[in-house]
């Protein structure tokens, strides 16, 4: 059954898994519906967001820079996830992130 879950990291500074797709079976997927990433820190931040799908990393965002203050919605549509894909974020100084995902959605 499907359910709507968040993920959430504070202070995100090195690689960090924020979620791990555990979709149950081949007929499901996780879908991310939501993806934003604020600015932490008292300085300008560079941040990747990237999903790794077992041997490369596909990235969503690849230097993006927040301004003190701000904050980037990463995504504005949809992301399948297949299981065990896995959504990291990593940032040059601590940043907040939030992800909003369908878990178990089926066709």
């Amino acid at each position: 059954m499907a359910t709507f879950n968040r993920y959430t990291s504070n202070g995100v500074t090195t690689a960090t898994s924020i979620h791990q797709s555990n979709a149950s079976d081949a007929a499901q997927a996780d879908i991310i519906i939501g993806f934003s990433i604020a600015n932490a820190h008292t300085a300008t931040v560079t941040v990747d967001a990237y999903i790794h799908d077992g041997s490369s990393n596909i990235y969503l965002c690849k230097q993006a820079t927040i301004p003190v203050g701000g904050a980037i919605e990463v995504i504005t549509g949809k992301i399948v996830l297949d299981n065990n894909d896995n959504v990291y974020v990593t940032s040059d100084n601590a940043v907040d992130v939030w992800l909003s995902v369908l878990d178990n959605a089926s066709a």
